[in-house]
């Protein structure tokens, strides 16, 4: 993006609008931005047939607004096969790996005391705009990802002009620019100045701005990071291509220049803007299934695990003639919910105690803030005691899979900070077809050999705690 006319960063009132990106000659593309003057999730599906029981737990739903973690399952997840995990996606989408760079000077550029001394409110003020960047990368990627047939992977965002000043070849007033043979943006020095002073004032009108620009400018870069062309479009900021990157005036695409032109344009990807990115379809449902299960090890339980359900919408336009003001809405949720399938028994008569156990056999989604999305896999060990009827679940050891910034997403130890460290225990009420609480519900299941209690398999929706899922454990 370039700016026709001067910036002037000290300005509250200074307008921010798009031009340019995208292109593909011998130099590499570049895209440019130019500064001028709830649906509900998908229902629990029915069982198959009257034989096949599927016992569902309540959804717990989360958000991912205002959290301190962005969930991702198309990144988060395990690939199917790892650990004897079926993983089923759905059929459209990708995953992306947000890799974000700062430029090693830009600290000292935004809060210049950290040149001389170790200013702690100058690292709170740093991390949290570090925070909201790497949130709205995600966002505006996920814009992209859900709709394209292939996985992009590794997506790198230079905040600052890069250490190989990259940017000096174009002029002063660019601020973001896509280069496709490096597979990266670039957020300029005296934009994301601009921004972080906004973000700075503690005005709420003045950090909407800067956000609803942050998402709107990484969204626009992002469309040429995954090759939008446009036959009927124009090629000003295409960089050395003769093809066109940009919506044709008057679309009010997020990937036009109406804003140029005093027009409004959308904050959201729409099916006419996919359609121009290569090895893409359009995904028209702003819910997506993935499903973590496992096979059951009795004839009698046919699989069990939990289901999570990404929420994903953008609407909106800016003011005109702007890349900010106007109504961007965003919805962003994530649904947890545990299910087993199988055949169970009825008619149970419990002669004496009994326990049943297991190892890393409860699955299950984190819905706490932080970890918000994250497979979780655990201990689910029971103990039945005659005299009371009671049936006691304990849940404990959990390890979470996601990825952290410094790799693919693999299984990390996980505790549950403010709630006992992870180790949680349920007292159940009996009778002869299933025991339950307001937290847990289970059914009996035969073993291969015929015991009708051979097996507990049940799941857990504990909305205090904030997680859910599935597990089947084994008579001792």
């Amino acid at each position: 993006m370039h700016q026709k006319n001067a910036l002037v960063l000290a300005a509250a009132i200074a307008t921010l609008s798009l031009i340019g990106c995208g292109g593909g000659g011998t130099g590499g593309g570049n895209g440019m931005i130019q500064q001028p003057g709830s649906m509900d999730p998908p229902a629990n599906e029915s069982p198959g047939t009257s034989e096949l029981a599927r016992l569902a737990g309540q959804p717990i739903q989360e958000s991912n607004s205002d959290l301190a973690w962005y969930a991702s399952p198309q990144i988060d997840l395990p690939v199917s096969g790892l650990d004897g995990l079926q993983v089923t996606r759905p059929n459209i989408g990708g995953g992306a790996l947000p890799r974000i760079q700062f430029d090693r000077d830009l600290s000292y550029i935004l809060e210049p005391s950290l040149r001389y001394a170790d200013d702690s409110g100058a690292r709170t003020r740093l991390e949290t705009v570090s925070f909201l960047i790497w949130k709205m990368t995600n966002l505006a990627y996920t814009q992209w990802t859900r709709h394209l047939n292939y996985h992009p992977g590794e997506l790198f965002l230079i905040v600052g002009d890069g250490p190989d000043d990259s940017l000096t070849r174009h002029d002063t007033d660019t601020i973001a620019v896509a280069y496709f043979d490096g597979n990266s943006i670039v957020l300029t020095t005296e934009w994301i100045t601009h921004n972080y002073r906004l973000l700075s004032t503690g005005n709420d009108t003045l950090t909407l701005q800067a956000t609803q620009e942050l998402f709107f400018v990484i969204s626009h870069e992002s469309g040429h990071q995954f090759g939008y062309t446009n036959s009927g479009g124009n090629t000003e900021g295409c960089g050395d291509s003769p093809v066109p990157c940009h919506a044709p005036a008057g679309s009010g695409s997020l990937m036009s220049y109406d804003h140029l032109e005093g027009r409004s344009v959308r904050y959201n990807v729409t099916e006419e803007d996919v359609r121009h990115i290569p090895n893409a379809a359009w995904n028209d449902s702003n819910v997506d299934r993935y499903e973590v299960a496992k096979t059951g090890e009795s004839m009698f339980i046919d699989s069990w695990g939990v289901w999570i359900d990404h929420e994903f919408e953008v609407s909106g336009q800016t003011a005109p003639g702007r890349i900010h003001g106007g109504n961007l809405n965003i919805v962003d949720n994530i649904t947890g919910t545990g299910w087993v399938n199988g055949r169970a028994s009825t008619g149970v008569v419990l002669t004496g105690n009994a326990t049943w156990s297991g190892q890393d056999n409860f699955l299950g989604v984190d819905l706490t803030p932080r970890f918000l999305g994250a497979l979780l896999r655990a201990d689910a060990n029971l103990r039945y005691t005659f005299s009371s009827g009671n049936l006691n679940l304990r849940v404990n050891n959990f390890e979470a899979h996601y990825q952290d910034g410094s790799g693919s997403a693999k299984w990390h130890e996980h505790d549950f900070p403010d709630d006992d460290f992870g180790d949680f225990s349920y007292d159940m009420r009996c009778n002869s077809v299933k025991c339950s609480s307001n937290v847990v519900n289970t059914n009996w299941y035969a073993s291969d050999e015929g015991d009708p209690t051979g097996y507990v398999g049940g799941v857990v929706h504990d909305a205090a705690n904030r997680y859910a899922g599935s597990f089947v454990a084994q008579k001792d």
